[in-house]
């Protein structure tokens, strides 16, 4: 089975995905949304086409990861804006045999899992493992 997990945190975002893809089974990569959607422009078209694009790159990005065999940890901040995340939710959870869960730490976005703004990576990392079915 493989995981993407879409992870909104207040603070240490970077260093929270980090974690949670690390205690994943298996190979995982992070995918940090807000550089894509910030970073990666050097000249912004206007804020719509922009979000649209990344929107877009995200899910490419993690089409490739996950057909190559990778769990997927979505990081940012700007993944809460918009319909991004829900919509990427719902296009993960069509293909079979992946398991999609929505984090949030210290935030106040509608997730799945819901932790305090006090948590350490690894706690996060733990809560986010005990959450996944078995052999995530």
């Amino acid at each position: 089975m493989t995981v993407v997990i879409t992870l909104q945190a207040a603070q240490d975002g970077a260093a929270i995905a980090a974690s949670v893809a690390q205690r994943l089974t298996g190979p995982a990569v992070v995918v940090p949304f807000d550089t894509v959607r910030r970073d990666w422009v050097a000249k912004p078209h206007d804020a719509e086409t922009d979000e649209r694009v990344a929107s877009q790159q995200l899910k490419l990005l993690t089409a490739g990861y996950v057909k190559a065999g990778y769990h997927v940890v979505v990081h940012g901040h700007e993944l809460g804006s918009g319909d991004t995340r829900d919509d990427f939710l719902r296009l993960v959870r069509m293909v079979p045999g992946i398991t999609a869960l929505a984090v949030g730490a210290g935030v106040e976005v509608p997730v799945e899992l819901a932790l305090g703004l006090q948590e350490s990576p690894e706690a996060v990392a733990e809560a986010v493992w005990e959450a996944l079915p078995p052999h995530a």
